[in-house]
């Protein structure tokens, strides 16, 4: 962990602790304060996330105490933790996306900014990007050689998030097609975008085997590798029946937070030479390579990359 967090963590502590209002533990037995999480880029800029749960206190407290929290970190004693940016998320669930409970920003920039493999990322509370970035540039690495696509090819990017391996690819391909359901996700991949200059890229938002069934009739006679990144719970059973019954995708690069567990029944589904599942048309893959990356040290996860050929 960065110094910068575990400071920022710690004068958190020391907040919460003055204030009236008591702690969140669980849902359903009241509290207000909830969870706390840092995010920084490799130029050291820190913005701070603090979740709280609204529904326990009226509106006028709630103002009173996001002022008072602002003031603590932007002139009082948490200025010391220097940050870049300080958002509130009011989530009164278990867990809210940015389209349910919107972040909202107490002061500072609206993001950060992140340099990975010669492309710049815009960093946004709500959206993903890997967490150890030197590590994160390794995979991408990995992914654009398993790829090996031609100046022809029509590369999509499924679960696409801020638009990452597009952007990194988008000069080795004749276009990139990415797609997420993250609202926020997509937005940021827009902003990368422009931000790059990049000019064959499109994004699109909404569950993925919707996307795909807009998509994939869209591709005849074109050459096709698809990059599919989604999280541990793998891709919907319609999205790998879809892409497996496009005779036009000829490679898919399959990366994995979570290899033992769905990424290999999306493999058998991939692969399987004589499925039971009618609706799982379309000649099956071979596993061509695996390779392995280590994006947490010292604990027992890695990511998972799977190049899969027909």
């Amino acid at each position: 962990m960065r110094q910068s967090h575990a400071r920022f963590a710690q004068m958190y502590e020391r907040y919460i602790r003055l204030s009236p209002l008591p702690a969140c533990h669980r849902l359903n037995d009241g509290g207000f304060w909830r969870e706390v999480t840092a995010r920084s880029n490799e130029e050291g800029e820190l913005m701070g996330i603090v979740v709280i749960h609204p529904g326990n206190v009226d509106t006028e407290t709630l103002e009173a105490e996001k002022k008072k929290l602002s003031e603590y970190f932007s002139s009082g004693p948490g200025s010391a933790c220097a940050l870049s940016a300080l958002y509130v998320q009011e989530c009164a669930h278990s867990r809210c996306s940015s389209d349910q409970a919107p972040y909202q920003l107490l002061f500072g920039k609206p993001h950060l900014v992140e340099r990975v493999n010669n492309c710049d990322f815009v960093v946004s509370p709500g959206s993903f990007f890997q967490v150890n970035t030197r590590a994160a540039a390794a995979l991408y690495a990995v992914i654009e050689e398993c790829c090996s696509p031609s100046l022809g090819t029509t590369l999509l990017d499924v679960c696409c998030g801020t638009g990452t391996v597009s952007l990194m690819m988008a000069p080795r391909v004749k276009e990139t097609i990415g797609m997420d359901i993250s609202q926020q996700s997509i937005d940021d991949a827009h902003r990368n975008l422009n931000l790059n200059g990049t000019k064959n890229g499109t994004f699109l938002c909404g569950r993925t085997d919707e996307v795909l069934a807009r998509v994939l009739h869209t591709l005849s006679g074109r050459e096709v590798i698809a990059v599919v990144n989604p999280g541990r719970a793998g891709l919907t059973p319609k999205s790998v029946r879809a892409l497996r019954s496009c005779a036009e995708v000829k490679r898919i690069v399959y990366v994995s937070c979570n290899p033992e567990g769905q990424a290999i029944k999306d493999l058998v589904s991939f692969c399987d030479t004589d499925p039971k599942d009618e609706r799982l048309g379309g000649k099956a893959f071979e596993l061509a390579r695996a390779v392995p990356v280590d994006l947490f040290p010292h604990t027992l996860h890695c990511e998972l990359v799977l190049q899969l050929d027909r």
